[in-house]
């Protein structure tokens, strides 16, 4: 029998573990484990960010940040817990968690969707005052100018 599967299309790494059985995996059989979690818990997350029923059933505590994505063990779902940072530290892994909780934050209309708007809003404002007061100092160049020219009498 094969070390990698058990019966039908079960890996023997894709069930739960003491830290003690999962040190004993081969190093590929640790990293599937570990790849496999990392992409059903961003499954799921992207799912509660849409759907509210889905939301309301997760606590966010499980997932509100990086350390807690790693412990984050349900056996239903099959998520497994690992402890090495590097393995939702890498750039693609850390993009696809933030976006995930950037979605989630928006389908509650959190703090962080509201801040941003607020912003944007601010930037445009901010944007259409930087026109204007250029716009009047050139007027008053022009002015200034003027006023310096001597009249025609």
């Amino acid at each position: 029998m094969s070390n990698r599967k058990s019966e039908g299309t079960t890996f023997l790494w894709d069930k739960p573990l003491t830290s003690q059985e999962v040190m004993k995996l081969s190093p590929s059989d640790k990293r599937e484990r570990t790849e496999a979690s990392f992409r059903r818990k961003m499954e799921l997350l992207k799912r509660i960010a849409t759907d509210p029923g889905l939301h309301a059933k997760i606590d966010p505590k499980l997932y509100k940040s990086r350390a807690a994505l790693r412990k984050w063990t349900d056996i239903d779902l099959k998520l497994w817990p690992w402890s090495d940072p590097k393995v939702d530290g890498r750039p693609t892994h850390s993009s696809a968690y933030t976006e995930a909780l950037e979605a989630i934050d928006k389908l509650k209309g959190g703090a962080k969707s509201s801040l941003k708007q607020q912003l944007a809003a601010k930037d445009v404002i901010i944007a259409s005052l930087e026109r204007q007061i250029l716009s009047l100092m050139e007027q008053l160049d022009r002015v200034t100018r003027d006023a310096d020219k001597p009249s025609p009498r």
